[in-house]
């Protein structure tokens, strides 16, 4: 559990043990390793690691710190210019990944920026950063009050895929143009994923595999989730969790 949010480290497919909890989803147990030796998950974790290098692998990040920062003019792109050390007056549909540094240059945080409008960027940020992250953008804003600064992280559900043929699958669930030429890596879309519209999709996986990660209103995620396992099927989807992510 990371701030609040029960994050999966890893799916056992095969039975459900003794000390298992249940609630309205899929049974679950806390995960814990004890030995030094070889654990019992090591041989789930490594399907999940090699559906996410060979077929599809699909995950939650829904744990992400997502914060929106808007503004009527510039003042958005000259706060964040002043806040991050990289350059963020990107084109519209663009993602980078940045720090924020203090007046001594060192660390506050890192990010990912997604330029949704001229005006509009969605900041992604490790989830034990949310509090910090937000605090520190908050320290800066214009006394104008010419920036809005929104904590969006409880109102989208955040679904990875993860692997070679995720482009495929997801081209079977939308009508919008998923080609290297007009979706490449680095850059964001909104979709229409199934019956569900308005999915902010980021060419990225913070793993360094080919994959989305899509941005979900929560009313749309369970939708969005079953279409995924449905089409994803005959390309052999499978759940990972965060410790196959980690070892990507």
């Amino acid at each position: 559990q990371v701030m609040g949010y029960e994050r999966p480290a890893y799916f056992d497919p095969d039975h459900v043990e003794e000390g298992t909890y249940k609630d309205d989803g899929r049974p679950y147990r806390i995960a814990e390793t004890f030995t030094f030796a070889k654990p019992d998950w090591f041989d789930f974790v490594a399907r999940e690691y090699e559906a996410c290098r060979e077929t599809v692998g699909l995950c939650d990040y829904s744990s992400f710190t997502k914060i929106d920062l808007t503004s009527k003019g510039q003042e958005v792109v000259d706060l964040l210019q002043y806040l991050c050390s990289n350059d963020v007056d990107i084109p519209v549909g663009g993602i980078i990944h940045t720090g924020l540094q203090n007046e001594r240059g060192g660390y506050e945080n890192d990010c990912s920026l997604t330029r949704l409008a001229e005006n509009h960027y969605m900041m992604i940020a490790p989830t034990i950063q949310q509090t910090r992250c937000k605090t520190w953008i908050q320290r800066h804003l214009p006394s104008d009050s010419s920036v809005s600064v929104s904590d969006v992280t409880s109102m989208f559900t955040a679904i990875a895929i993860i692997g070679p043929f995720t482009r495929t699958l997801l081209s079977e669930l939308t009508d919008t143009d998923l080609s290297p030429k007009s979706f490449p890596f680095f850059t964001f879309k909104e979709l229409d994923v199934g019956l569900a519209n308005g999915i902010r999709t980021m060419n990225l996986t913070h793993t360094g595999e080919l994959g989305y990660v899509m941005y979900i209103p929560n009313e749309f995620a369970l939708h969005v989730y079953n279409k995924l396992l449905e089409v994803g099927a005959k390309y052999n989807i499978r759940h990972a969790g965060h410790y196959a992510t980690r070892a990507l």
